[in-house]
């Protein structure tokens, strides 16, 4: 099963798509655009924070594991 940050990735993608076909009409409805231009943006800052996210467990998940091999006691934390 992928990652969440992929396919907010690939949600992000196809908003931002959506939102330049919008943009592309001759007849455009600016609302329209408005909207899908936010919801882009959303959908980019979900993706970064998910993407943080995952990178702080692989981090906490790896010295987790050095900790075991290295037979240190392990971490209080507050």
């Amino acid at each position: 099963m992928p990652k969440f940050s992929t396919l907010y990735m690939a949600i992000a993608a196809m908003n931002a798509l959506s939102t330049i076909l919008e943009f592309a009409k001759d007849d455009r409805d600016n609302k329209a655009l408005l909207f899908r231009a936010i919801t882009t943006v959303n959908w980019i800052t979900i993706t970064i924070m998910q993407l943080r996210w995952e990178r702080q467990e692989a981090l906490e998940a790896s010295e987790d594991e050095e900790a075991e091999e290295s037979g240190s006691p392990e971490r209080i934390e507050a």
